[in-house]
């Protein structure tokens, strides 16, 4: 080989190995970025493995807002607003929030009305005797309250309905092995709910 032709040869071998990397650039670039769920959104898709029957789904679901307490128990205002303040709310249970408050919180938590009635320190028969009344009173509306903004505030939590009724129902190590729903007949042990629900949010699960 002449001069000529080894000057060709050298100058052309390293085009060569350029052309050779470009496909592994390309392919790197081309790589999809991974997201890493919130460990929030971790155990709701877990808990959703486990839910209860999908049947119920509240109205404010179905018109993509969260689960309020207002709309699980059918609570009027006369701004129509979904969330109320802490003195709305002494209002709403002075006055007395409407009888079908009852089933609407037995079905979304998916447990029959004995276990609710358990659940808030309500006799069984009361709760069959209101069914036919319009309003409950004033110290049964508390009970009931203080439950439908468990659940709204589970859900805010876990963004998943499913997942805020499975946890709802579940022994929690952070609350001494007790589920929630067991806690909420008096005001400390939902206030000890809502505390657990805060760490959760804040990534403190124990």
């Amino acid at each position: 080989m002449n001069l000529t032709g080894e000057r060709k040869a050298t100058a052309t071998k390293p085009r060569a190995e350029v052309k050779k990397a470009a496909p592994a650039k390309a392919e790197a670039k081309a790589a999809p970025v991974r997201k890493t769920a919130s460990p929030v959104r971790k155990v709701a898709a877990r808990l959703r493995k486990v839910a209860a029957p999908q049947s119920y789904r509240v109205a404010a679901v179905r018109k993509g807002r969260a689960v309020s307490a207002v709309s699980l128990l059918g609570v009027t205002t006369n701004e129509n607003k979904e969330f109320l303040t802490w003195m709305e709310w002494v209002s709403v249970i002075r006055q007395g929030i409407p009888s079908t408050a009852v089933d609407s919180l037995i079905e979304f938590l998916s447990i029959s009305k004995t276990e609710f009635s358990d659940a808030i320190d309500i006799p069984f028969r009361t709760l069959v005797r209101r069914k036919g009344e319009a309003l409950l009173a004033s110290d049964e509306s508390a009970k009931l309250v203080r439950v439908a903004r468990v659940i709204e505030r589970a859900e805010d939590v876990f963004e998943d309905p499913d997942a805020a009724r499975v946890w709802l129902k579940s022994a929690n190590i952070s609350l001494s092995g007790q589920t929630p729903m067991s806690l909420l007949d008096t005001e400390i042990g939902a206030e000890s709910v809502m505390n657990a629900l805060g760490r959760i949010e804040h990534g403190v699960f124990a």
